[in-house]
């Protein structure tokens, strides 16, 4: 079996198979895949093709298009954009992660996606969709066009909105004729596509996720909000692993119980990984996903043998798979 990464600007090839034994994994997940990032190479994966709910991971999509945006001068960081009733109600939404946005205070780009991305705030999200798109419904079909843009099969992906929650939290900017349930769905497979792209066309979003903490500062006051990064947690609380990882972004809801996916720094054997995990264990205990993550990675290099890809195309080639293990 052959799967892609798609670059738009290359030509698509297929690569002879790759020879390797399976590593078995104890860990039960719904999904789980291993890329070498140098080149783009799935060196793991478990069950890659199946659409799960993804949670605040789809922020991932959203930062690219934020980026791209900013890149064709349709925004700039310090563009501000401003809050509203619905956005301030959501952001008050005490279920969900948020940065609190006052009605007709107005926040940069800036600010708003360093929130999206090192704490998962939820309105920032939104509300940097809507100043893209003008509102959800539209956002979400420029996520979904994108995903196509990818490479990635309409089978593994559907979006409904800029960061992954139910359709119902949206208010009246919730997309009409669908349930309120619905929440943003793509493979595992996908999602790592998604993040390659973001990592490699825009790079320097690495060195958002790398500040240790939030500092939000509120307009024309001494209010600020500071929280430590979901970086800083995921290297913490993985330290004994001593995988290192320079990226990261969780995800976490009932539907989609504990995501993760972590891009890690250069290691002994001059590679570098990025390893997800999606729904490896329940939506408020993420510590168990947290630590597959890293170890994945661990397995892949002491078992794995690593076949390196050596023309600079973004092309993923099958090498292992990751069987689950059946109670």
């Amino acid at each position: 079996m052959i799967g892609f990464f798609i670059n738009d600007k290359v030509k698509q090839e297929k690569l002879s198979t790759v020879n390797g034994e399976p590593i078995q994994l104890k860990e039960t997940a719904n999904a789980a895949l291993v890329v070498n990032f140098k080149t783009g190479q799935i060196v793991a994966e478990q069950n890659p093709k199946q659409k799960l709910t993804i949670a605040s991971t789809s922020k991932l999509l959203t930062t690219y298009l934020v980026l791209k945006a900013i890149r064709s001068g349709k925004l700039s960081w310090q563009q501000r954009i401003k809050s509203n009733n619905e956005i301030y109600r959501l952001s008050q939404n005490t279920e969900l992660m948020n940065v609190t946005l006052y009605p007709n205070d107005s926040y940069t780009v800036k600010q708003l996606l360093e929130s999206t991305l090192l704490i998962s705030s939820n309105a920032t999200g939104v509300l940097l969709g809507d100043a893209i798109s003008g509102n959800q419904t539209n956002f979400a079909k420029l996520m979904n066009k994108t995903a196509v843009s990818f490479g990635i099969p309409k089978s593994e992906f559907k979006f409904y909105n800029a960061v992954g929650i139910s359709n119902s939290y949206l208010g009246s900017d919730r997309i009409k004729g669908i349930s309120d349930k619905a929440e943003n769905l793509a493979s595992v497979k996908a999602l790592s596509t998604i993040a390659y792209r973001l990592f490699t066309d825009y790079p320097g979003v690495m060195k958002i996720m790398q500040e240790n903490q939030l500092n939000f500062q509120y307009p024309n006051s001494s209010q600020h909000f500071q929280s430590i990064g979901t970086l800083s947690k995921f290297n913490a609380e993985v330290a004994d692993t001593k995988i290192k990882f320079i990226a990261a972004k969780s995800g976490a809801s009932r539907s989609a119980g504990s995501v993760m996916l972590g891009l890690t720094d250069k290691l002994a054997n001059g590679q570098q990984y990025l390893s997800v995990v999606m729904n490896g264990s329940d939506y408020e205990t993420p510590l168990p996903t947290w630590q597959l993550v890293a170890n994945m990675v661990k397995e892949v290099m002491n078992q794995g043998t690593n076949h390196v890809i050596k023309k600079i195309i973004q092309l993923l080639a099958l090498k292992i798979f990751i069987y689950r293990k059946h109670s």
